[in-house]
């Protein structure tokens, strides 16, 4: 028969398993949204305007940008 004290590891690994997957979920979406609208938004803009490919480039940057300020944001907020 099993006592408590046997299960708190079990539930506490569980737990550790569950946040750190819900941490990685949230940080891929602080990766990849951001770039690919800003990518997106750059593309069509190029082949709109014929700006090809400064548009795109500007979008890359910024797309990267939002993402480490997100990334950033949320490291502050978990610590």
């Amino acid at each position: 028969m099993s006592t408590p004290k046997e299960q708190q590891p079990e539930k506490s690994k569980s737990s550790a398993t569950t946040s750190l997957l819900l941490t990685m979920a949230d940080t891929s979406w602080r990766m990849l949204i951001p770039s690919a609208v800003f990518v997106c938004g750059g593309l069509y803009g190029d082949l709109h305007w014929g700006t090809k490919p400064w548009l795109t480039l500007f979008s890359v940057v910024l797309g990267l940008g939002s993402s480490v300020l997100l990334i950033k944001q949320q490291m502050e907020r978990t610590k």
